[in-house]
């Protein structure tokens, strides 16, 4: 290999390994530097040593969050992927309207976790939100969702919004 192709090479290459040092190497290693500190965003950290890892696993709600993040994930995960290739097999059939079908599945996709947020928040109100209404339409209701003090139907209402945004794309793979 010629030295004027190796120079275009790292030329070419440069802008990647810069975005690499800078958005994952160096917040990794600074992360890692503040796991050890007590820091406070203000003045530099006192080394604590492995008293941060002690404090996480000895706090009784680390077995919470434990907990809800495998109950999220055996809600999500399942359904997310039957669906998602349910939908991808659907998105490949030939019928009229196909290129709007496929439009209106991917627009959660792209629209902002803010506004699918607030779309959502609409849904799940339990005083007047579009789901309850529907129900009542049928005689069954009103439910909490996400206002709810059990935090099953908590975790499978925030399951179901995580479902509906990420569907579309996961159908396209």
């Amino acid at each position: 290999m010629l030295e004027r192709d190796k120079k275009w090479g790292w030329i070419f290459v440069s802008p990647y390994i810069i975005g690499l040092l800078l958005f994952t190497f160096v917040p990794t290693v600074c992360s890692l530097v503040f796991s050890f500190t007590e820091y406070d965003m203000i003045s530099l950290g006192d080394f604590v040593g492995l008293q941060n890892f002690k404090n996480v696993f000895t706090d009784p709600e680390i077995y919470t969050a434990f907990r809800n993040t495998f109950v999220f994930a055996l809600f999500y995960l399942p359904l997310e992927i039957f669906l998602s290739c349910v939908l991808g097999a659907a998105l490949n059939q030939k019928f009229k309207s196909i290129a709007l079908f496929r439009g209106l599945y991917f627009i959660p996709v792209i629209a902002p976790m803010v506004a699918v947020a607030m779309i959502w928040m609409a849904l799940y109100n339990p005083y007047g939100g579009i789901l309850n209404y529907l129900f009542s339409l049928i005689g069954i209701g009103p439910f909490e969702y996400v206002f709810s003090n059990n935090w099953v139907v908590v975790l499978a209402s925030i399951a179901v919004l995580t479902i509906w945004k990420g569907i579309g794309s996961q159908a396209i793979y």
